[in-house]
Order: C-alpha cells, then sequence, then structure tokens
C-alpha cells in the first residue's frame, strides 16, 4: 500500500479486522497513507459501509472518467493477488491500457448463439484476475450478473437452472461433479452455451466431455478455445 500511495481500501466484513490490524501496523511505522476504508456486506467500528457510499453518491455523476488526467499505459489501475498456483503469492499491477484491452477483448472471447441478453454465473472472487475483470467487463456490455458469496457448486448449479444462465465459469473439479459425480443430470443445464475455466490446469478430455454432454462452448484462458456447435 505504501509504496503505491494507495488512499483507499474495499474490504469485506470478514476481512474488515484484518484490514484494521494491517492499518494499526502502519499507523507505528508512520507509512499509513490510507484515508478511507470501505465495507462490502455488513459493517465493522469507524469504516464506511458500502451501502452509505452509495447514498452519499445518488443521482451524482462524473463529469469524465476518470475525472483526473493518467497516463494509460504506466498509471496503475488496480493490483490483483495471485494465488501461487506458480509461486509465492504476489500482487500483480495492471494498469488501464491492460484493463481496457480485456475489455475489448470480451466480445471475442465470449460469443453466444441467438441470445441477445446473456446471463453468467459470476463464481471467481473479485481479489481474482478473472472475477476483476469479469464484473466491469459484463456491466460494460449490459449483461445480468449472478454474483456468489462463496463457491458452493450445488447452489450453483440450482442458479443456473432457475435463472436460465447462459455462461457457466468452472473449474476442474466442478466439471468432474456433473460429469462423473453426485451432480451429473441432477439440474437442467440446457440454458448453458458456454463455460470457461482459468487459472489451475483443465483436463482436455473432461473439457470435450462436458460439451459432448451439454453441447456447449468451451473456453480455457485466453489461449485455448474448444467450439462445439
Amino acid at each position: 500500500m505504501t509504496t503505491l500511495d494507495s488512499t483507499v481500501v474495499f474490504t469485506s466484513a470478514k476481512k474488515a479486522l484484518i484490514v484494521e490490524k494491517v492499518l494499526i501496523d502502519f499507523n507505528e511505522d508512520e507509512k499509513n497513507e490510507i484515508k478511507l476504508v470501505i465495507v462490502f456486506n455488513g459493517s465493522y467500528t469507524n469504516f464506511l459501509p458500502f451501502d452509505e457510499l452509495v447514498k452519499e453518491g445518488n443521482n451524482e455523476a462524473l463529469e469524465r472518467i476518470p475525472y483526473f488526467e493518467i497516463d494509460p499505459k504506466t498509471d496503475i489501475l488496480c493490483i490483483v493477488y495471485t494465488s501461487g498456483s506458480t509461486g509465492l503469492p504476489k500482487g500483480a499491477v495492471h494498469t488501464h491500457y491492460i484493463f481496457i484491452a480485456v475489455l475489448e477483448g470480451i466480445d471475442s472471447y465470449y460469443d453466444f448463439r441467438s441470445v441477445s441478453n446473456p446471463t453468467i454465473a459470476q463464481i471467481y472472487p473479485f481479489g481474482h484476475a478473472s472475477g476483476n475483470a469479469s464484473l466491469p467487463g459484463w456491466v460494460y456490455k449490459g449483461n445480468t450478473l449472478y454474483l456468489f458469496d462463496e463457491i458452493n457448486e450445488e447452489l450453483i448449479l440450482k442458479t443456473v437452472e432457475k435463472y436460465k444462465i447462459n455462461a457457466l465459469p468452472i473449474f476442474s473439479a466442478f466439471g468432474h461433479r456433473f460429469i462423473n459425480g453426485d451432480l451429473k443430470d441432477k439440474y437442467n443445464l440446457s440454458s448453458v452455451q458456454m463455460m470457461a475455466t482459468v487459472g489451475s490446469k483443465f483436463s482436455p478430455k473432461l473439457a470435450y466431455d462436458l460439451m459432448d454432454k451439454y453441447n456447449v462452448k468451451f473456453i480455457e484462458g485466453l489461449n485455448l478455445y474448444f467450439n462445439y456447435l
């Protein structure tokens, strides 16, 4: 935080105590530049609840976004913290330029068949690169996102069936459960047109099994593209 001179922190109510302890440590070292902490899903001590922030900004709009001058190729938009799958966890710095490139690629990345307003199950945490990019990306496209507080495969598939979701991000263990496991044929997934995965390695055989069984397109990362129609 100190190196990049951050001034605002967004956190959940569950993680607020951790943020408070970190800020106390920074205060002791006289390195704290944080002016405001905003809390989602609840409240915590003197941190500002997100609902209050929304109320304060109701019916107001910035003349331009961002409202200050930036250099898109060098100025930082966000820091995404990695899982540590390829080494120690680290903060990956993303510039405005990188982020806009991701948004521009969404139309080619996700290609739906005869769906005017696709709906998406957003299961990736927003600290993850995919979750971090998907929220503004889908809002930018005007699509509907279904968000989950936690990874609960049963709840995710219930939601897909109930709301006829078109895009389903998955991970390897999740995919196995509705090909060979306890979730096989338990829910109606006929609305799903596309499945996608990022992060850990995904078995090609499992990907093809999913495409064959559910008649979907499958994407792994931004590099590997399976197409089944």
